[in-house]
């Protein structure tokens, strides 16, 4: 606090002492015998002191004002008091005025903070110090009252002129300026300088010596008054006035000069008037000036954002007016047509652009905002190349308020990539809701074959018909084996087939799969292997990855009906960010590829979306069920992947199959070794929980057949039934893992193990296994009999779950 009086009082000591300097300056350069002075320095430090420190620094214009006035000789301490009373409160009430009314900032940089200045403080405000002194005079005595308005016009000039050109100099060098000062900056401000000088000295000092003083010279100044003030702001314009106005009362003060009359007061008013035009208008074109150049400023930087938000933008952007005519277009909408900027602008705008079948015209775009001031077209577009893409053009009417015309702004965004995964989304919906139509059909056929074969084993195993009659029940059994492998591939495709994961090593596989192959693709196809080292690991059904390769084959081999080349291959990649975005299909990490490869006649490019659909062929009728490719996508995403096909008609196809990768010391397969088990009967008595009525008899026929004894119900409620009846009879429970109408069987298997834990459970579906690992929690202990199955599957699968072990391959 006391270092900051301090500077305060410094400030205030030193303000004094330049104050009364400013006193006898004004009072040296005094007309009409000392008494009148055209400018009064003192008012102009005094108005700069409180403008820059504000009202607590009046102490210090007082004091200066004072002892300036009691400096004078002059005894009357009413003159003494009411001149320093004077100039102390003219400086607050000029300050007052222009804070209130303008807001005023000393640098200047604002017409209305010259303009402020101008009127307020030095044609309004310095009243109050004219006011002030001639009360003084008055109350002294050596003024009388009735010429006290004549007085205070003469005091009252000397003041606003200091207004006018003392305080601007002291406050523009106050404040930052907004210039930076640089070589070439300085080197201009020193060119001004020198101009301005030899200007001023030729207007008022050495004309005379040359006989031209009849010449008005006093507009010598002017131009490079304009050039500082223009160039170098209120810093330039304040001080190049101070400069003139010096030298032009200096020089009338010897009498020389263009505004030397025969009447020194008409002399004054002349030179006066000058001087107050002069440094009005050089703040006015300063404070012009800098708005011009903040103006520039600011277009500059919005011209910057605008090659930001527009000119960088990957959207085309353009501007037509209701002519079609292109009056603006960004650096993409050139790229995009191949052309400069110069051979857009002034060209008809053209839309190419088909929404359905309809190509939209530019009446269109141009009838935008007489209803909606924005619309938006999204089609197809031609490109230059010959490429087709999709293209979203959102048209926005603009009015020009001033002239009250409008244009019309075009923004192009490319959704090719949205529109294809839009697609893709459409096609893996469909082929979701055939999946589930196919797996529902499958699941329910399954049943239906279940109780065919069951039946017909029954009937084979009685001895009593004739060799025609077996011949013909084999036919039959061998028609339902059939039938359920058309459905085992409609599990799969809908992914409801259950699989026996174990890791792999797709080499191995791939090598074995293809011994198998060379007789069913034929002679006149080469058959080429490429493997990659180290091979790669996957986890899969070991049988659903060769009925995949199988599928494949086959595809390839009715594609090259003249011969040609197959080629398999594997290999690992790593699949990236923007691989997924590209393919719109898979994720980021380590796969297995396998890739199949054939010289064939190609697929056409309409029919890539659809080739795997079920039941969808490109073969004649009567060659093909629609179901080798669709079973390979089930299997491929069942095993968490994805399939890619690439196709030219004429040369060949290409499928590449992605796995995930494991590591290959997992190697091996996942569980225990299966064990063969001799299929026999037993005596237990076991509860079967099965919705399907017909199923449920034969699967109660085949056990009793293997002299079982077995309960059935239809769904848990009956079970539970049959149950609190039987419970100590029942050895083992088989249930189906879907029920109807309340509990699921892994339910209803948890509540009996609740009360009887040494009961045996054995659980059966048509569904993936995993899928009600995802649902439901299943111990390792459980065992799981997916459907379809033999009369002797079920008997071996009953009979190692009895005896606590886990059923091998039937026979």
């Amino acid at each position: 606090m006391g270092s900051r009086r301090l500077s305060l009082l410094t400030r205030m000591v030193i303000f004094s002492a330049l104050y009364f300097l400013g006193g006898i300056l004004g009072r040296e350069s005094s007309f009409i015998g000392g008494t009148v002075a055209l400018v009064w320095p003192p008012s102009g430090i005094a108005l700069a002191a409180v403008i820059l420190y504000g009202y607590r620094f009046w102490p210090g214009v007082a004091l200066g004002a004072f002892f300036f006035a009691a400096a004078q000789g002059n005894t009357s301490l009413a003159f003494i008091f009411l001149t320093a009373a004077g100039n102390t409160v003219g400086a607050l009430a000029c300050a007052y005025l222009l804070e209130r009314f303008v807001k005023f900032n000393p640098s200047m940089e604002r017409v209305r903070d010259v303009a402020g200045l101008v009127a307020l403080a030095s044609m309004l405000g310095t009243t109050v110090n004219a006011g002030f002194t001639v009360m003084g005079l008055c109350y002294s005595g050596q003024l009388g009252w009735e010429a006290m308005f004549p007085k205070m016009m003469e005091w009252w000039v000397p003041n606003a002129m200091a207004g006018l050109v003392v305080t601007p100099f002291i406050l523009s060098w106050a404040v930052k300026s907004h210039l930076t000062w640089k070589p070439l900056v300085m080197l201009e401000a020193a060119c001004c300088a020198t101009g301005l000088v030899l200007g001023t000295l030729v207007s008022f000092t050495t004309w005379y010596a040359h006989g031209i003083q009849n010449y008005p010279l006093a507009y010598l100044p002017y131009p490079f008054l304009v050039w500082g003030a223009l160039r170098f702001g209120q810093r330039g314009a304040a001080t190049g006035t101070l400069l003139v106005a010096s030298v032009a009362i200096y020089q009338l003060l010897q009498s020389r000069g263009p505004f030397v009359t025969a009447s020194e007061r008409e002399s004054l008013m002349l030179i006066g008037s000058y001087i107050g035009v002069l440094g009005v208008t050089n703040m006015l074109l300063a404070a012009v000036g800098i708005e011009r150049f903040r103006a520039e400023r600011a277009v500059q930087e919005s011209e910057r954002r605008y090659r930001g938000v527009v000119e960088d933008q990957a959207e085309l952007i353009c501007r037509f007016g209701p002519n079609g005519l292109l009056t603006f277009v960004n650096g993409a909408y050139c790229r995009f047509h191949r052309k400069t900027r110069e051979e857009l602008l002034g060209k008809r705008f053209e839309p190419n652009l088909v929404v359905g079948e309809r190509e939209v015209s530019l009446s269109e775009f141009t009838s935008v905002g007489l209803r909606e001031p924005v619309a938006s077209f999204d089609g197809r577009v031609v490109r230059p190349d010959g490429d087709v893409v999709w293209q979203m053009c959102t048209v926005r009417r603009l009015v020009d308020d001033e002239e009250g015309g409008h244009e019309f702004q075009a923004v192009i965004q490319d959704v090719t990539r949205r529109r294809q995964i839009e697609e893709q989304l459409r096609q893996s919906q469909r082929m979701e809701a055939i999946g589930q139509l196919a797996g529902g059909i499958a699941h329910d056929f399954n049943n239906l074959l279940i109780i065919i074969k069951g039946y017909m084993t029954l009937l084979l195993n009685n001895q009593g018909y004739d060799e025609k009659t077996v011949a013909t029940l084999k036919k039959v059994l061998t028609a339902g084996e059939r039938a359920s492998s058309l459905t085992q591939q409609l599990l799969t495709f809908s992914r409801k087939q259950a699989l026996r994961f174990q890791v792999l090593n797709l080499n191995t596989v791939l090598q074995e799969t293809t011994h198998m192959l060379g007789r069913l693709i034929g002679e006149n196809i080469r058959l080429t292997l490429s493997c990659s080292e180290p091979a790669p690991h996957i986890r899969a059904d070991a049988g659903m990855l060769q009925q995949v390769l199988l599928n494949l084959a086959v595809n390839a081999r009715d594609a090259m009906k003249q011969g040609g080349d197959l080629h398999f291959s594997t290999s690992e990649i790593r699949v990236g960010e923007t691989y997924v975005m590209l393919k719109g299909k898979g994720r980021p990490g380590e796969f297995s590829c396998l890739t199949v490869r054939d010289t064939g006649s190609g697929i056409p490019p309409k029919d890539i979306p659809r080739i795997f659909e079920p039941f969808f062929t490109t073969k004649p009728d009567g060659e093909g069920t629609g179901l080798g490719l669709a079973t390979v996508f089930g299997i491929v995403q069942q095993h968490d992947g994805w399939v890619t096909v690439d196709s030219e008609v004429g040369k060949g196809t290409v499928f590449r199959i992605y796995l995930p990768c494991i590591e290959p010391s997992k190697s091996g397969e996942l569980g225990g070794t299966q064990t063969e088990i001799r299929v026999v009967g037993g005596t237990e008595t076991i509860l079967v929980v099965e919705d399907e009525g017909p199923l449920r008899e034969v699967v109660r026929s085949i056990l009793e057949s293997y002299g079982y004894r077995v309960f059935d119900a239809p769904d848990a409620a009956a079970a539970l039934e049959i149950w609190r009846n039987h419970r100590e009879e029942i050895d083992m429970l088989m249930t189906d893992m879907i029920l109807p109408d309340g509990p699921s069987g892994k339910d209803l298997a948890d509540r009996l193990l609740g009360e009887n834990p040494a009961l045996r459970v054995l659980y059966t579906s048509g569904y993936n296994m995993d899928e009600f690992r995802k649902q439901m929690p299943l111990d390792e202990g459980d065992n799981f009999l997916p459907k379809p199955y033999h009369p002797q599957m079920l008997a071996q699968a009953i009979a190692s779950r009895l005896r606590n072990q886990v059923p091998g391959p039937a026979k």
